[in-house]
């Protein structure tokens, strides 16, 4: 994700680009659910550089056609104490206690615990906008989320690329 939407990396035998989704198209995609792992898409917009890497940007929800739908991450969930530098970049999946909740002006970091260890889960603003149940990540709430590992002030975090990334499973 990035402040005004969404990206998605395509890949196919021709090579690889960036899908980008402005916050406004993606609010009005019918199939967003399905922009996942493994999906096929059929996308035209306007082609430009992202850096050194081609960008291909929606003008409309029109212009995105979800062929097959991509799948949630499966399996068990990385224990949090397993997560280190050695993590750092990789996806992962994780699940805990939210102990804290830190509000700040571009997203909200909540301290989660599984027993085994602490982190952050970082949600930007525009992940946490799609994010269902947002109201209940609370202190107390049990959630699983998957997101890309990084490190903020020396302690791991988790940030999940989109809001369906991050599931309440329990409330306090």
């Amino acid at each position: 994700s990035f402040s005004g939407g969404f990206r998605f990396r395509l890949e196919d035998d021709a090579g690889m680009l960036w899908l980008t989704v402005r916050e406004r198209v993606y609010r009005q995609l019918k199939t967003a659910d399905g922009l996942r792992p493994g999906a096929q898409v059929r996308a035209s917009g306007l082609i430009s550089l992202l850096g050194q890497e081609l960008q291909l940007t929606l003008a409309a929800p029109a212009d995105l056609v979800l062929l097959v739908p991509g799948a949630a991450p499966a399996g068990p969930p990385t224990p949090i104490g397993q997560i280190g530098l050695a993590q750092y970049g990789q996806t992962l999946t994780v699940a805990g206690q939210i102990v804290e909740v830190e509000a700040f002006t571009t997203g909200t970091r909540l301290t989660l615990s599984d027993g085994s260890g602490t982190l952050y889960l970082l949600l930007w603003s525009n992940v946490l906008a799609f994010t269902p149940d947002k109201e209940r990540l609370v202190a107390g709430a049990q959630v699983r989320a998957t997101g890309q590992v990084e490190q903020y002030q020396a302690v791991m975090e988790i940030v999940p690329q989109l809001g369906l990334d991050v599931a309440v499973l329990a409330g306090p």
